[in-house]
């Protein structure tokens, strides 16, 4: 027999697009009838070593508290753990979550987004309802790591430009307004998105902690860059730039200022 049309040893729907299958001792998760290629693994917390949890917002949260702290056990038999109790408690924060709406809060990022996406493209009108805005609520409370993947895997391509700035603005409220006017004055956008050397801001916290300008036609400094006060690292490379103003000591935070392949002629 071929082994594609084994019969499942557990088949369970959450609703019409969404079914769970225990194949070979390992649960699948099905949309609309297509297998969903995406990690996904069971969180167990111990609540005794981790008094933070009551701060927590999402499944996210945790694993950020939890990290380190605990040891990582991939083989369930040794907590044990049947492969249908794995099975059940799949199904029942999968249930969870599209009884409230497919609220991305109670599953771990890398499978709630994935799945809402396939959703979307199932033709779920429920699902196409939250996407944005769900995308949207994680992207402005969420870590640098998670908005990072918001962006890298796509989930802000379906936002207009001044949807993108409300987000920031939202995050950031004025250090963003100073990003915006640092990018006429260079004449590009400046991404929030981890590069290697190119212009770039990072944020943490709701703050610009990270700069990056590179290669930009910039001779004098702008001075909203020292609205930023809670820099860290600030790096203007291959830029042209002649001089720094008395006020970068303003930046207390700052650690790393890196001014390399410009044309410096004097220093405060």
């Amino acid at each position: 027999m071929n082994k594609d049309n084994v019969e499942p040893q557990k088949t369970f729907k959450v609703n019409e697009y969404i079914t769970l299958k225990l194949e070979n001792d390992k649960t699948n998760i099905c949309i609309n009838g297509k297998l969903l290629h995406q990690c996904r693994y069971l969180l167990f917390v111990n609540p005794q070593l981790n008094k933070a949890q009551k701060n927590i917002t999402s499944i996210d949260d945790i694993e950020d508290i939890v990290a380190g702290e605990e040891e990582e056990i991939t083989d369930l038999k040794k907590l044990g753990i049947t492969p249908e109790q794995d099975f059940w408690a799949h199904y029942s924060n999968l249930q969870t979550s599209y009884e409230h709406n497919y609220d991305t809060r109670l599953l771990r990022s890398n499978l709630s987004f994935p799945m809402l996406r396939a959703l979307v493209k199932a033709g779920v009108k429920l699902a196409k309802k939250v996407f944005k805005l769900e995308v949207a609520e994680r992207f402005i409370a969420s870590t640098p790591w998670l908005q990072d993947i918001l962006i890298e895997e796509g989930y802000l391509d379906d936002f207009t430009g001044e949807e993108i700035n409300d987000l920031y603005r939202e995050i950031l409220g004025k250090e963003y307004d100073a990003i915006l006017e640092i990018e006429a004055i260079i004449g590009e956008k400046i991404p929030n998105v981890p590069t290697l050397g190119g212009t770039n801001f990072r944020i943490e916290n709701r703050h610009i902690y990270k700069l990056f300008i590179s290669g930009c036609s910039l001779l004098e400094f702008p001075e909203k860059i020292l609205t930023l006060k809670n820099l860290r690292e600030l790096k203007i490379k291959n830029c042209g730039l002649k001089s720094l103003p008395e006020g970068i000591g303003e930046l207390k935070r700052l650690e790393v200022l890196d001014l390399s392949n410009n044309c410096l002629e004097r220093l405060p």
